[in-house]
């Protein structure tokens, strides 16, 4: 191998989200992934006076909580622009600076953009309909597993309050777990291919 074209710092930082993205693997969240269904299922019942159906029953089939919560502690730090180096958006700017092909940085820029794009779109929680998937994945993230942020908090036990309410939001939120957990798996990919062509 010739000498490397990348510099130090943007090596580490490679190397840094590879990491990171390991023990996100680790949390035993991708073989939930593999193993579970993961879906909400509604029956309907009777319809209303007023022509709305009832709801029957539902079921809500997730993952283990325990390995969502441990998976989160790592995809907050992709998500964190204001602070985290290996947030989505400063890897994306680090692609782009670097001497590597275009093929690289237009990879993650779409990844980036597919993301954002993704988390701005509407939850789809009945009774929240002008909420995103990010504006749940937040208040679920620091209002119950990290920091318990008291608005965010208080945000969280006002859903609590409705099961259905409840449940279809934990399914949103498992559902973007999942969605940027496979998203950064991709950018690892990427990064482990810079590294062996350019490092």
């Amino acid at each position: 191998m010739g000498k490397s074209v990348l510099n130090k710092t943007a090596i580490e930082r490679l190397e840094l989200f590879n990491e990171t993205v390991e023990e996100l693997l680790g949390s035993g969240l991708v073989k939930e992934i593999a193993e579970k269904p993961h879906s909400f299922d509604i029956k309907f019942g009777d319809v209303t006076p007023e022509g709305r159906q009832k709801i029957s029953t539902y079921e809500r089939r997730g993952y283990d909580s325990d390995y969502v919560q441990s998976a989160v502690l790592k995809i907050r730090l992709f998500t964190n622009d204001g602070r985290e180096k290996i947030s989505l958006r400063k890897m994306d700017e680090l692609y782009q600076s670097l001497p590597i092909d275009k093929e690289y940085k237009d990879n993650i820029a779409g990844i980036q953009k597919q993301t954002n794009d993704y988390l701005k779109e509407n939850c789809g929680v009945w009774e929240l309909p002008s909420k995103t998937h990010s504006d749940i994945f937040d208040t679920i993230t620091y209002g119950m597993i990290i920091h318990k942020n008291k608005g965010k908090r208080s945000i969280v036990k006002q859903w609590q309050k409705s099961g259905f309410l409840w449940q279809q939001a934990l399914y949103d939120f498992e559902s973007t777990v999942r969605r940027l957990s496979v998203a950064m798996k991709i950018v690892q990919n990427n990064n482990v291919a810079i590294l062996k062509q350019y490092g």
